[in-house]
């Protein structure tokens, strides 16, 4: 039976079970790009009734491509409309609430009901860098919801003594603190226009994965470092089980600059080391054990990537100062399926390459020692993400922000729910690859690198009070 037969057959039925919550259900297909926002806008128009919406989504879905049901199917699944899923695939029903164990409570006069072990199904990314609708309409963090057995179990799991030996315990609330340096306005280079929009994306993101989130604006170097000693050394994280720092600002091979930050003769002046940033927090005597996460999104040189086999000069990329991360206009985010960065092979981008790939690994080789009792490894625990490989800029958007911070925010928000930092952050390097500026068409590739010895999901919407 073809896709239209099928909807025919069960229009009513499909109308009852999905009209309650239909505008949750077009968000999440316009979200995943199986409808554009113009489709959106005329199913959702106000004037519409519930029903008379729904019919509207029928009528469209039927016209998205052999796999249109696919797609809607996971839509109800997420919004937990189990009578449609039930009716769409009647056979992996019947798609009941499961009843287990609420995170919450530990209490064993609960019961589980037998059910299909459902997990959320993987729809992956996008096919093309998301529209600048798309990106600000995934602003909401999907929770784990009952229906999300393996996470449910995984997060019990890491409540035991043996589940913190695979996995960092991230139960609590608040999680931990997360410090977030936006420098947008700076003496001696290009202000850093469209980073308010990072810096808001970001709030919202940590926050609604329950964490305590602090912003500095515009600190010079030593300002920069102060902020940074105080953090390091306070108590708070004594009891928490986390930390994350995200620096916005302009940079250089290795490092970040201070609002008075600049290139003289080729040099940087008034900048932190990455290496000297980590290595603050690795000695913190209250963050030993504990992950400590690094976001940078700064430029680590000014060679444009070209990517393979594309590339020539682009207009839209700042060239007077080779500290700016590339301001793009908004039409620049165009799609490409070919995210392969390459580097140029001149000798002296292959010292920066060289320079900088010391550095990152001096990041994770720092000196720690924990408190009394058993010894860790020094620079274990840390994890380390940069918006571009060395010697390369990174791209701003200067109405949306930077692709590497959007990008984090939109992986986040759609699978920090059921995949480990390690996977979002390989999602994250994917959807950066496949952005591009306009006409010339460079492109942008990030770097990670951790000494992390467990496992690290955010869990959002799990706790544990005890």
């Amino acid at each position: 039976m073809d896709q239209k037969e099928f909807v025919r057959r069960n229009y009513i039925k499909l109308t009852e079970a999905i009209a309650p919550n239909v505008e949750a259900v077009v968000v999440w297909l316009f979200s995943n790009g199986v409808i554009s926002r113009h489709m959106k806008d005329n199913v959702l128009e106000s004037n519409k009734t519930q029903h008379k919406k729904t019919w509207a989504l029928l009528d469209l879905i039927v016209t998205r491509g052999p796999r249109a049901l696919d797609y809607l199917y996971n839509a109800v699944l997420e919004e937990q409309l189990y009578e449609a899923a039930d009716i769409l695939k009647p056979e992996k029903g019947p798609h009941m609430p499961v009843v287990v164990l609420h995170p919450y409570v530990s209490s064993p006069a609960v019961q589980q009901t037998p059910t299909m072990e459902y997990d959320s199904p993987d729809e992956g990314l996008p096919d093309t860098w998301p529209s600048e609708e798309a990106i600000k309409a995934c602003t909401t963090v999907r929770m784990v919801k009952e229906t999300h057995r393996r996470m449910i179990n995984l997060f019990k799991e890491t409540l035991t003594p043996r589940g913190q030996e695979m996995r960092y315990l991230m139960s609590a609330k608040p999680r931990g603190r997360v410090l977030v340096i936006n420098n947008e306005e700076f003496t001696h280079l290009d202000n850093r226009v469209g980073s308010f929009e990072d810096r808001k994306s970001l709030e919202t993101l940590f926050k609604a994965l329950d964490f305590d989130v602090e912003v500095a604006k515009n600190q010079t170097k030593e300002r920069m470092w102060e902020l940074l000693v105080k953090e390091s050394e306070k108590e708070y994280h004594k009891k928490a089980q986390c930390f994350v720092l995200v620096i916005l600002s302009h940079g250089h091979t290795g490092v970040v600059f201070g609002t008075d930050g600049r290139l003289r003769n080729g040099h940087p002046e008034n900048f932190l080391e990455i290496k000297n940033i980590t290595d603050l927090f690795c000695k913190s005597e209250n963050l030993q054990g504990k992950p400590k996460l690094f976001f940078i999104q700064a430029c680590q040189g000014a060679n444009k990537n070209e990517g393979h086999p594309v590339g020539q000069a682009d207009s839209t990329v700042p060239q007077k100062s080779a500290a700016a991360d590339g301001e793009v206009p908004i039409s620049s985010f165009a799609a490409s399926s070919a995210p392969v960065a390459g580097v140029g092979d001149t000798k002296e981008q292959e010292e920066i390459i060289k320079e900088a790939k010391a550095t990152l690994q001096e990041v994770i080789s720092t000196t720690q020692s924990d408190a009394a009792g058993d010894k860790r490894p020094s620079g274990a625990d840390v994890f380390v993400a940069v918006a571009t490989i060395p010697g390369f800029l990174s791209y701003r958007n200067t109405q949306i922000g930077t692709w590497f911070i959007q990008a984090i925010s939109y992986v986040f928000a759609k699978y920090a729910y059921k995949y480990d930092l390690n996977k979002l952050m390989t999602w994250v390097n994917n959807l950066v690859g496949r952005a591009e500026t306009g006409k010339e068409r460079y492109k942008q590739i990030c770097e990670k690198k951790d000494s992390f010895q467990k496992e690290f999901y955010f869990f959002p919407g799990l706790v544990d009070d005890k």
